[in-house]
C-alpha cells in the first residue's frame, strides 16, 4: 500500500496534461444545471446533456433519504473526477485502471457546515509500480474539483491492489 498526500500538488508539474474538453460547458463557458427545487428537501438537477438527476435531504434533515444528497453528489462527483483525470494520464502512459473502485469518505465539521477532510482509497485491479502509481497520482491532481477545494481542506490518496 503506498499512501500519499494530494495537497502537494503544486510541487509536482513534470507530467503534463492539457485538457481540451470542458464536460457540460455552455455556450458561456460555464457549466450549466438547472435546478428545479420541488420541496420539500428535493430537487431536480437537468443537465445540459439532457439528463437528469432527483436530489433529496438525507431523513435526518427531514428530508426522504430517497437519493443523493448535494454532500452525496459532491463527495460522489470528486471521486469520480479524480478517477478520471487518473485514467486520462493513465491512458498517456500505457496504464489500464479499468475496473478499479475508488472507496471515498468526507469529514464534515461538526460545528460549521464545511468540508473539512477527504480521503479516497484506489483499489487497482493489479499491482502497480511506483512510478506507475506516481503516474496516477499527478493525475490525481490535474482533477479540477481537487484543485478547487479550500486550502484547508485536509485530502489522501491511498492506492491498494485488489
Amino acid at each position: 500500500m503506498v499512501e500519499t498526500g494530494l495537497n502537494g500538488f503544486h510541487k509536482l508539474h513534470t507530467i503534463k496534461i492539457q485538457f481540451i474538453c470542458h464536460g457540460s460547458l455552455g455556450k458561456s463557458g460555464l457549466n450549466e444545471v438547472t435546478i428545479a427545487y420541488e420541496g420539500p428537501l428535493h430537487a431536480e438537477a437537468k443537465f445540459s446533456d439532457g439528463s437528469s438527476l432527483a436530489i433529496n435531504a438525507p431523513g435526518c434533515y427531514g428530508g426522504s433519504g430517497e437519493g443523493p444528497s448535494p454532500k452525496d453528489l459532491f463527495v460522489a462527483g470528486y471521486a469520480s473526477c479524480v478517477a478520471m483525470t487518473m485514467d486520462m494520464a493513465g491512458k498517456r502512459n500505457g496504464l489500464n485502471i479499468a475496473g478499479s473502485r475508488f472507496v471515498v469518505s468526507a469529514v464534515w465539521a461538526e460545528d460549521k457546515p464545511q468540508l473539512t477532510e477527504i480521503n479516497v482509497t484506489v483499489v487497482l485491479p493489479e499491482k502497480f509500480a511506483e512510478k506507475q502509481l506516481d503516474v496516477l497520482l499527478k493525475g490525481a491532481h490535474m482533477c479540477p474539483i481537487h484543485n478547487s477545494l479550500r486550502p484547508e481542506v485536509k485530502t489522501s490518496l491511498t492506492f491498494e491492489a485488489a
